[in-house]
């Protein structure tokens, strides 16, 4: 019943009404095949319902939780996963279905019932299969939120505190008969579970070891800009910054994905890592007379490449964003001489290549941000001043709703209003 596409509602509906006695026979039922029943795409909606905790607030108490199936049975469930293959459960081509499971798994569970999904991960012939999957990297980006957000939030802590305590008074009370007794083993009373901050750790480890693959893949670069973009990981994000992006910030500001990552890690930087990053793209390449290179040979430096590159182009723009000073991100304000005189050197650049930008329509996008910060109208015709303020605004440019992950590798790069 629970495989079939009508009859898997019935199951679930049996699982919220049911009697505790009833509950035990279902859960001992779902447990002889858990892992088959959590890849088929209408099962998997069976075992997510098990799992589920519904969590509602009351008026007097900041924590009350609806249990579809209590602890006792519920363990025991995820337990019969140990020894199965959790990758292919994680990048299956129905995993659109399965992570949803996962999802479950990590909101419903304490840590140390769910700690051993993130250990199959993270070992080194899986690692890779699963951040740079289409439905894998949403597992690893899920697991670095609830691990960071719960070392970070006093709420999260809170909580975890108040239920273990509740747990120990649960099986305080009923100390005495054997089912008990066989629950009170299982609890997270196991020490040899990894702690929140060494899970943390050891995926922030792989992450930032293997950066540069990973902001060059199509599914793994936002793993990247997550880490980037979250302020609980600032540490993490000036290792990315580092060892990933300095001393290659051209080549990767020309990659289709790779340039997400740079504009993101120039958004949300420290001051001192921004100085650094800018500084190399404005001097980093600059042609030496003496050395036979490259840029010696096309007389070209950084920002005479980016600005006509079709994905690099995007990180200029971002830069013009950070000197015109209209992101919305909170952060430590830049020096206004510092910031200006980085906005002279883009006018510059720019405006000795105002004829070549005018037959690109990235080109124009430039041009029209440098007439807006003086007043002026747009190039385009038909298109107001006060529309295109909003055009170019930090909110249309960065988007917090998770990008489609259905980008060609022959397409132009999207815009991040697009994404």
């Amino acid at each position: 019943m629970c495989k079939d596409v009508f009859a898997n509602f019935f199951v679930q509906r049996m699982i919220e009404k049911s009697t505790p006695s009833e509950q035990e026979w279902i859960a001992q039922s779902i447990g002889k095949s858990m892992f088959a029943l959590c890849m088929n795409r209408y099962s998997c909606r069976v075992i997510q319902k098990a799992i589920e905790v519904t969590v509602t607030c009351c008026d007097r108490s900041p924590i009350c939780a609806l249990q579809h199936l209590p602890d006792r049975m519920k363990v025991p469930l995820l337990s019969e996963l140990h020894n199965e293959d959790l990758v292919m459960l994680t990048v299956d081509q129905n995993a659109n279905h399965y992570f949803k499971v996962i999802q479950k798994i990590f909101n419903s569970f304490d840590l140390c019932h769910w700690s051993f999904i993130i250990v199959a991960l993270m070992k080194e012939n899986s690692f890779f299969s699963v951040v740079e999957n289409k439905y894998g990297c949403r597992v690893i980006q899920l697991a670095i939120e609830l691990l960071s957000e719960a070392k970070s939030s006093p709420e999260q802590i809170a909580y975890e505190n108040a239920t273990q305590a509740a747990r120990r008074r649960r099986i305080g009370s009923v100390v005495g008969t054997g089912d008990d007794v066989e629950w009170a083993t299982i609890t997270c009373g196991n020490f040899e579970n990894p702690t929140r901050d060494q899970l943390l750790q050891q995926m922030m480890a792989k992450l930032v070891e293997n950066c540069e693959r990973l902001s060059s893949n199509e599914f793994a670069n936002y793993v990247i800009q997550h880490v980037i973009t979250a302020d609980c990981l600032s540490s993490y994000r000036d290792l990315i910054i580092e060892r990933c992006l300095l001393c290659k910030l051209l080549s990767l500001s020309q990659e289709k994905y790779a340039s997400h990552v740079v504009e993101k890690a120039l958004e949300h930087a420290a001051p001192q890592m921004l100085k650094e990053m800018m500084d190399e793209i404005f001097d980093g390449y600059v042609p030496h007379p003496y050395v036979v290179s490259y840029f010696s040979e096309t007389k070209k430096d950084a920002l005479d490449i980016l600005l006509f590159h079709q994905f690099g182009n995007y990180v200029i723009q971002r830069m013009l964003i950070i000197c015109l000073g209209i992101s919305e991100r909170k952060k430590p304000r830049l020096e206004p001489r510092t910031r200006d005189h980085w906005m002279a050197r883009l006018e510059d650049r720019i405006n000795r290549n105002a004829g070549k930008l005018l037959r690109y329509s990235s080109g124009k996008k430039i041009l029209d941000m440098l007439r807006s910060a003086r007043g002026q109208a747009p190039i385009n015709l038909g298109v107001t001043h006060s529309s295109h303020q909003n055009q170019y605004s930090s909110s249309n440019i960065h988007h917090n709703h998770r990008p489609s992950h259905n980008a060609s590798g022959n397409n132009p790069r999207i815009p991040d209003q697009f994404r």
